[in-house]
């Protein structure tokens, strides 16, 4: 990875006699994209599975840095979470745990007991995070590394989720193609949305709620009215 963020292969690319190799464009400056947050410091950052790396974008200048890089600690971030204190929250989906990075650098594991860790969020001092699994858990996770309470039980692939601005827990289920929303005390969930195209992530904008459904490329975004 060179200081601009692009990838650079270890050898040059090789060719079969009588052929020539061009490149169209430049090498992609992420591993994909998975989980995306901005950060204390107004950098936008990035989960990449794919490069097991933690990426964050100047979105003024578009420099891009390696904040956790492949070969570091957090393996495979698919998303992630800030506290108030700038603490950074990941779920290691190939790991099955969650793990947090200090301000300063020094990475360890919150909780190491979570099959396909997928969502996480942060939300007036509470973490809450899920198992994108048939069968996932929602759970709030002890800032100590504690016991973590289950919000859910038997959530069929869950994913991406946001607190509401009414306080409620809002999740995609892409199990059942609906949007959830459960009490950050627990409960019994409440369907909102349903009948889409597997939704994977929500958001909370102010008043607004919206998600989107990838099923068929490139997907689509829904502005839910909130009677």
């Amino acid at each position: 990875m060179t200081s601009s963020g692009r990838y650079t292969a270890p050898t040059a690319s090789r060719v079969a006699d009588g052929w020539t190799l061009q490149p169209l464009t430049p090498p992609s400056r992420l591993f994909g994209a998975n989980g995306l947050r901005t950060g204390p410091d107004g950098r936008l950052y990035v989960a990449q599975v794919s490069g097991s790396q933690i990426s964050a974008v100047d979105v003024a200048t578009g420099v891009v840095s390696a904040i956790s890089p492949m070969g570091g600690d957090i393996v495979a971030p698919d998303d992630l979470a800030f506290d108030d204190d700038g603490n950074l929250y990941a779920t290691e989906i190939t790991e099955g745990r969650v793990s947090v990075r200090s301000p300063n650098g020094q990475t360890r594991v919150l909780y190491g007991d979570m099959p396909c860790a997928n969502p996480i969020t942060f939300h007036n001092g509470r973490l809450f995070a899920g198992e994108c699994r048939i069968g996932g858990r929602i759970l709030e996770l002890d800032l100590h590394g504690g016991a973590p309470r289950v919000l859910l039980d038997n959530v069929p692939m869950p994913n991406a989720m946001a607190v509401g601005p009414d306080g409620m827990l809002y999740m995609p289920v892409m199990g059942t193609n609906e949007i959830w929303r459960v009490s950050p005390e627990g409960g019994t969930p409440e369907v909102i949305a349903g009948d889409l195209g597997v939704p994977d992530a929500v958001s909370s904008i102010q008043r607004e709620y919206r998600f989107h459904a990838g099923g068929e490329w490139p997907g689509a975004a829904y502005r839910p009215a909130h009677r």
